[in-house]
């Protein structure tokens, strides 16, 4: 049998713009390379720019570390959102690993430790929200375990995703919390039209420890993406 491949390119450029609800005009920049030095590993850098959020971020991933199935890589980010009441400013890093333990099944872990700036209370915010302003080192680690057999992750017709997730933080830093998350999605093909049902079910917690409280930028936030 004789096979002929032609290698593509992993190199990719991208650049854009648009317009949204949320951010209103924004750019984009994307530059990934999965093959770094024939490798295989994957270096990128992204950026994005809006009228209430920034993003700035490098990362890279190793796919095959130790010549076994451990994905592991790092990321050093600087981000802003600007909500209703305040302006958060995320700048720090992570390391991050996962290991495949079944067909579907995928452990996770991941440290970050980044410094928080919350800036431009609003002079008619909450009294708990005003004595968060300042700055805070975050340092948290996170472990997940996640189940996925969906047949496509960006448009799926059928299987499941369902993860368990577990952040604490504490070890070094000034906060002190942590938090639990579990979340559950089915996709169901029905005989009509190419139709597909689908489900999903999210339920979250999160504590201080030592009395310290849940900070504003670890919480659930309900009423909408800046509120």
């Amino acid at each position: 049998v004789n096979i002929d491949v032609k290698e593509r390119a992993t190199g990719v450029f991208s650049i854009g713009a648009g317009y949204s609800s949320l951010d209103s005009l924004f750019a984009t920049l994307d530059v990934s390379q999965r093959n770094l030095f024939g490798r295989g590993q994957e270096v990128f850098l992204r950026f994005r720019i809006g009228s209430q959020s920034r993003l700035g971020l490098v990362g890279f991933t190793e796919p095959y570390l130790f010549d076994i199935p451990l994905r592991a890589g790092f990321d050093i980010y600087d981000r802003e959102r600007e909500y209703d009441d305040f302006t958060e400013e995320r700048l720090g890093g992570d390391i991050r690993a996962s290991y495949p333990l079944a067909e579907y099944v995928t452990l996770s872990g991941l440290y970050r430790l980044e410094n928080v700036d919350i800036t431009d209370v609003s002079p008619t915010a909450s009294e708990d929200l005003r004595s968060q302003e300042g700055t805070s080192l975050n340092s948290v680690i996170e472990a997940s375990l996640v189940r996925d057999s969906r047949d496509n992750i960006f448009e799926p017709t059928q299987g499941s995703r369902n993860s368990l997730e577990f952040m604490f933080a504490g070890l070094g830093g000034d906060t002190q919390f942590y938090k639990f998350i579990v979340e559950s999605a089915w996709f169901v093909p029905l005989p009509v039209f190419n139709l597909v049902w689908a489900v999903r079910g999210l339920y979250g917690m999160a504590e201080g420890w030592g009395g310290q409280e849940v900070p504003i930028f670890e919480g659930f936030l309900l009423g909408g993406a800046t509120t």
